[in-house]
């Protein structure tokens, strides 16, 4: 009985990026039948191909096997191989510059970023590139420029160039052309034809060839893994950090657009207010009058040797010695032959009009509160508004920091967009005026860092460009 400690393995994990139609899939298929001994009579298939069909058992996703310009691998998938010594975990990732549009691909770099993330650590980035390619096209070029944004500055070193469907000396790859600083010996060529041709087209000749390109995939992959092998794995938190900024990035934004429209909410208030308090002021104007001075403690008919009219609301004397003779009948049509009937005699103290003043004063204070609280909303929303572009700004240097190449315009074009939209929806100056300085500031602050003009915050706050005065500005204007 063997009581010696099993040997732990210990696993080595490699990311594999490349392009659509690259090769990624023929490095899996190779690499597997690299491990698992597989020969040409005896392909072992991983992903199946247009002729071969899937042979091992691996959780994978394929889609198109037929169409090249569509991304095959739709999410990250491992595929590990044990040796003695260690376990080769190959994370194969969605093909880059697909067919399916922007969205999609944003969609390729978060899955990509994920996978890295949890991988914990890395030894190694596999990137697959058609090595036929004279120089950089626009999909290839789009590509690197998407990598140099993915990858942090932590694991440039650890990238490996797989040159596909050529040899060191038919390549036609320039590799100054290459933006991605890349070790010399870190550039590998491989060209297997094995899992692209029809089987049954196979004659001698042919199958000498396939051969011959197998054991040369075979050895070039033997070399790679061993210059892997020795490298030092690196830890992936970088990964974890620059998705978390990303996400801080995006959702700021999006706070920032909720709150410039409840800016212009809450401008649409204030007039509201505005006009109530207007209304109001005029109406306390209009009852300011609404009371003759008077006490009375009660009503006394006192004997006179004359008429006098009686008011039939107030109970006092309206005429004094009126030239009528004694009516006794209340409302009379005598009266109308009284001279003071229409007159301003009756001191009563009008009650409706006592309680319209007292309500539009009521009113006017409500009002000016309104105001007040709304005034202190917007003053609340614009000191936030400042610390999110602060914190977008603190942010952007912090990516820049972890990866030099990550491409700030493509991260916040469709935000500052979808904010430009929504500043030309506002009718409040205010509103406008705060969602053109975001976007102002933001903007300049992406060029400046894309063109490597500063790379502190300290920096970027100082600059003129980022309208931090006017920002003051207008915090002052809100207030008054």
């Amino acid at each position: 009985m063997n009581l010696l400690p099993k040997h732990e393995l210990k696993t080595i994990s490699i990311l594999v990026i490349g392009e659509t139609g690259s090769g990624k899939s023929t490095l899996i298929n190779t690499l597997t039948n690299y491990f698992l001994n597989g020969t040409l009579d005896k392909l072992k298939v991983a992903i199946a191909t247009k002729y071969l069909k899937q042979t091992e058992n691996f959780d994978n996703n394929e889609k198109n096997v037929i169409d090249r310009t569509s991304s095959q691998t739709d999410s990250c998938i491992k595929y590990d191989f044990k040796t003695n010594d260690y376990i080769y975990s190959f994370i194969d990732s969605p093909g880059l510059s697909g067919t399916r549009g922007i969205k999609q691909e944003e969609i390729n770099m978060d899955k990509i970023m994920r996978a890295a993330e949890q991988a914990k650590s890395l030894t190694a980035i596999i990137l697959v590139i058609n090595g036929t390619i004279t120089r950089l096209t626009v999909n290839l070029q789009n590509v690197i420029n998407r990598l140099k944004g993915l990858i942090p500055d932590s694991l440039i070193e650890n990238i490996y160039v797989l040159l596909t469907h050529c040899h060191p000396e038919d390549s036609n790859f320039e590799k100054d052309s290459f933006t991605i600083p890349i070790n010399e010996e870190n550039f590998y060529y491989m060209n297997n034809s094995a899992f692209s041709t029809d089987p049954k087209s196979l004659n001698s000749v042919k199958k000498l060839y396939l051969n011959q390109q197998l054991k040369e995939s075979f050895r070039v992959i033997n070399d790679m893994l061993t210059a892997i092998t020795s490298a030092r794995p690196k830890s992936t938190d970088d990964f974890e950090k620059m998705i978390k900024l990303r996400f801080k990035i995006r959702s700021t934004l999006h706070q920032a657009q909720v709150d410039i429209m409840n800016l212009q909410t809450l401008q649409d208030s204030i007039c509201i207010y505005e006009a109530q308090l207007e209304k109001a002021n005029i109406d306390k104007e209009t009852f300011k009058d609404f009371t003759v001075t008077k006490t009375i403690t009660k009503t006394e008919l006192v004997p006179a040797p004359y008429h006098s009219t009686i008011c039939n609301t107030c109970n006092f004397v309206c005429h004094d010695h009126c030239g009528l003779q004694e009516i006794s009948t209340k409302g009379d049509n005598s009266f109308k032959n009284c001279g003071a009937l229409n007159g301003p005699n009756c001191k009563e103290e009008l009650e409706d009009l006592k309680n319209k003043y007292l309500s539009s004063v009521k009113d006017s204070d409500e009002a000016e509160k309104n105001i007040s609280s709304v005034k202190v909303a917007k003053l609340i929303i614009d000191c936030s508004l400042k610390r999110m572009v602060e914190d977008t700004i603190d942010s952007c240097v912090e990516l820049k920091k972890l990866c030099s190449g990550f491409n700030l315009v493509n991260e916040l074009n469709i935000t500052l967009k979808q904010l430009e939209m929504e500043a030309l929806k506002h009718t409040s100056l205010d509103a406008r005026k705060t969602a053109d300085n975001i976007i102002r500031s933001i903007t300049e602050m992406v060029n400046q860092l894309s063109q490597g003009q500063t790379t502190s915050k300290q920096g970027l706050m100082n600059s003129n460009n980022l309208m931090v005065k006017n920002w003051n500005q207008n915090h002052n204007q809100a207030q008054n």
